[in-house]
Formats: C-alpha cells, sequence, structure tokens
C-alpha cells in the first residue's frame, strides 16, 4: 500500500516538497556514508496517476537540471533519465543514470522508486553532494500516452522547487528560500579527476 503519513523504516529521510503535501520525496544512502563514492535510493510518491518529474537544479529552474520523468501504466512503470534546456520538456541524457527499481499505482497516488551513484562523471548530471541542494519537481494527471516526448505540460501548480538538505548523519530540514544567503566565486587553478 502507497503511504505517505509516518516515517518509515525502508527510508530514514523524507520530505514534502509541496505545501500541499502531494509530493513526498524519500530517499536512503546505499554503501556507506553520504561522503563515499556510493549511491542514493529515492522514492517519490505523488498524489496523481499521472507521471511525476524530479530533478537536481543549480538554480531551482529546469534550464541545467538534471531530470528524471516517470511514470505507471497499465502496471508497468517507465522512468527516463532527462536534463533541462529551459522551460520545454527535458531532452534524454546521452547515458542513462538513473535507475529503476520499481513503481506502482494505488489509491490515487504514483510511486517511483529509483537511484543513482551520487558522482556519474557524467556532465550532463549533478553531483549529488552532502548538504542544502535545490530540487525541482512536477506532476501532471496524465501518463504520456506516445512516450516521453508526448509529456504535457505540467501547469503552473503542479511544480515548483524547493532546497533540501541532503546529509547522512541528520534527518532531513527544510531551508526556507530568504534565509539561505548566497554568492558567486571565481576559483582558479583548481582539478577535477573523475
Amino acid at each position: 500500500m502507497v503511504q505517505t503519513n509516518g516515517p518509515s523504516t525502508e527510508f530514514p529521510r523524507r520530505y514534502f516538497l509541496d505545501p500541499e503535501k502531494r509530493y513526498l520525496l524519500e530517499w536512503k544512502y546505499e554503501h556507506g556514508a553520504a561522503n563515499d563514492n556510493g549511491q542514493v535510493t529515492f522514492r517519490v510518491t505523488v498524489k496523481t496517476t499521472g507521471y511525476v518529474g524530479f530533478g537536481l537544479s543549480r538554480n531551482g529552474g529546469m534550464k541545467g537540471a538534471d531530470i528524471v520523468i516517470g511514470w505507471v501504466h497499465d502496471g508497468r512503470a517507465y522512468l527516463h533519465d532527462m536534463h533541462g534546456v529551459g522551460n520545454e520538456i527535458p531532452v534524454l541524457d546521452d547515458k542513462t543514470n538513473w535507475i529503476l527499481k520499481g513503481g506502482k499505482e494505488e489509491n490515487g497516488f504514483t510511486q517511483l522508486t529509483f537511484y543513482r551513484q551520487l558522482d556519474t562523471c557524467d556532465d550532463q548530471d549533478i553531483k549529488i553532494e552532502t548538504g542544502a541542494m535545490k530540487v525541482i519537481y512536477s506532476y501532471n494527471e496524465k501518463d504520456p500516452v506516445g512516450g516521453v516526448k508526448s509529456v504535457l505540460y505540467h501547469g503552473t501548480r503542479n511544480r515548483g522547487s524547493n532546497i533540501v538538505y541532503f546529509d547522512d548523519d541528520q534527518q532531513p530540514s527544510f531551508i526556507p528560500e530568504p534565509a539561505m544567503k548566497t554568492k558567486d566565486l571565481t576559483v582558479k587553478n583548481v582539478s577535477y579527476d573523475c
């Protein structure tokens, strides 16, 4: 049964992304702590029988975001690894890094479980890091009948962004936008090996 209230022993971290509590995000780390090169498993439970979208975003918007779109149709779950190029249907990634574990529809809810490496070394993905990260979400009441390229616009009410604190040692906490201060910095002579 799809459950959105009460703690889950399977997914110790959980947060409703929207104020109406229609979109529940849960997650757990696999293979050790959040800061190792393990993976994270997400489960989204959304009050819809259509598609759901979830993404990691550097700025809280779709452009440049690391996105998954999934749905359940006739008992079969679908999930697509995508990235945002603007406020339009996301583009399929060249390489699939988000992996579907399962999905179901029940009592008006769609639930999808999927996982990904914390760092995929893929320039179409965003590294999942410990600390505050911006996430985006969306959903629609209809499945994309013609596949992922026929995803309908989610509308202005069935989408949003939020900041979630990803930390293996603490329960998730919400950081309101106005409380977060940012500053752009330029760093020179930095190398990164993947």
